[in-house]
């Protein structure tokens, strides 16, 4: 007749090491994640009052690439949510003329108004 007791020894040590090489190698994996992306908010204007409230406008990242189109609020209040690191925000207005503003993401939320020149 077969015991059913589970025998300790050398198998059980070889699980044991394995399964703390997955957590650690797990662990490792998400220390090495990005810092997560959040939110930015406060209120655009500029252009020299052109930009109005419900206006969109773009948020471009170092590269030029559009990541997010924007629309603001009844008082030009916008919320974006980026990864940390530096942008550009872009408006366009009636009469094709192209506006800027620096736009700045942290790993934390922060309020920044943005002024298009």
């Amino acid at each position: 007749m077969q015991s059913n007791r589970v025998k300790f020894g050398q198998p059980t040590l070889k699980l044991g090491f394995a399964a703390r090489g997955c957590l650690l190698a797990l662990l490792a994996a998400c220390l090495a994640l990005p810092a997560k992306a959040d939110m930015v908010s406060g209120r655009a204007s500029g252009a020299d009052g052109k930009f109005q409230p419900k206006d969109f406008f773009v948020v471009k990242n170092a590269e030029g690439k559009v990541v997010k189109q924007v629309k603001t609020d009844e008082y030009s209040g916008f919320s974006v949510f980026l990864q940390p690191g530096s942008y550009k925000a872009e408006f366009v207005d009636k009469d094709k003329k192209v506006w800027h503003a620096p736009l700045e993401s942290y790993p934390q939320a922060a309020r920044q108004d943005i002024e298009f020149k």
